[in-house]
């Protein structure tokens, strides 16, 4: 659906409007750390499709006006790259996971509908291996899951009861533009799990100490990414180990934790053997990609 910001149908023009003013102005000022400018124009770009997805409907064309909603979340999932980019730099780094995640429940969206061509054309494939990545950076591991019961459901696009025969939507689905869901009205509470890898990872389970600790203490591998790499960076990850003498940690107190990360003091750890040896990452840069692309395809429905 994607197809359209390259060729739009006659009286649409506005598609390659948006993907020229994207291609021309996203990546130049991402790289240039100009979040702000980009936050104004994807907005502006997001309200010309809402207005094209509005002329669609009063056509009576639901294929555009669901190709709308796609091009939307392609908006969107520009816009929640660039903003978890200004957390980084603002060292809010818990704050950027969740970011993140809406970053790639965008992108989940944009591929359910788009085919193989396209998606390589907008190398979204190789954005998804980049987020996997910067998710990868991370220290989070378990996750809360909620149990529900639901008492009471209906469907957003019919406003019907989801078992009934006179509810076609399927949720996930679109339907003139609008993405069908359940609605739970009402529900209980069953349990709360702790998983690792649940639907929805912003639910993150962390000790209360680790929160009393500083951002970049707290992320110490995100803290070294977002000082190091720029946006779109295609990275690798290599984890060693490195070995210091204990002269190299003279500011760490004795009653400390040893640097080793082991848990104990450093007075009944390393500090007895006269080295430390702890976990080292190596970030090995692969240059960088554009995911704006320009050049013009001849495609089929996709």
């Amino acid at each position: 659906m994607l197809r359209l910001l390259m060729n739009p149908p006659a009286g649409y023009e506005g598609f390659s409007d948006i993907h020229t003013k994207i291609t021309r102005n996203y990546t130049v000022n991402l790289h240039r750390s100009r979040y702000e400018v980009i936050e104004s124009m994807l907005l502006e770009q997001q309200s010309i499709c809402t207005s094209l997805k509005q002329l669609s409907r009063e056509q009576g064309n639901e294929q555009i006006a669901n190709a709308c909603s796609v091009v939307g979340a392609y908006i969107s999932f520009l816009l929640n790259y660039s903003r978890y980019w200004t957390r980084l730099h603002a060292q809010q780094y818990r704050a950027s996971w969740d970011k993140l995640q809406d970053t790639i429940d965008d992108l989940s969206f944009i591929l359910r509908f788009t085919g193989e061509e396209i998606q390589s054309h907008f190398q979204l494939q190789l954005f998804r291996e980049h987020l996997s990545k910067l998710e990868a950076l991370y220290p989070f591991t378990v996750f809360a899951s909620s149990e529900f019961l639901n008492l009471k459901e209906t469907c957003s696009i019919c406003g019907r009861s989801p078992f009934e025969k006179e509810c076609t939507h399927l949720p996930g689905e679109l339907y003139w533009g609008e993405v069908a869901h359940t609605i739970v009205e009402k529900c209980e509470l069953l349990s709360v799990a702790m998983v690792r890898n649940p639907m929805d990872k912003r639910c993150v389970v962390q000790a209360t100490e680790k929160q009393t600790r500083g951002e970049a203490e707290q992320f110490p591998m995100v803290h070294y990414f977002a000082k190091h790499l720029r946006p779109l960076y295609k990275f690798e990850v290599e984890e060693t180990t490195e070995t210091k003498p204990v002269s190299f940690f003279k500011d760490v107190g004795v009653n400390e934790q040893c640097p080793c990360g082991s848990g104990e003091k450093y007075k009944k750890c390393c500090k007895l053997k006269g080295f430390v040896t702890r976990p080292h990452v190596i970030f090995r840069s692969k240059g960088v990609f554009n995911i704006t692309c320009q050049d013009r395809l001849v495609l089929g429905e996709q």
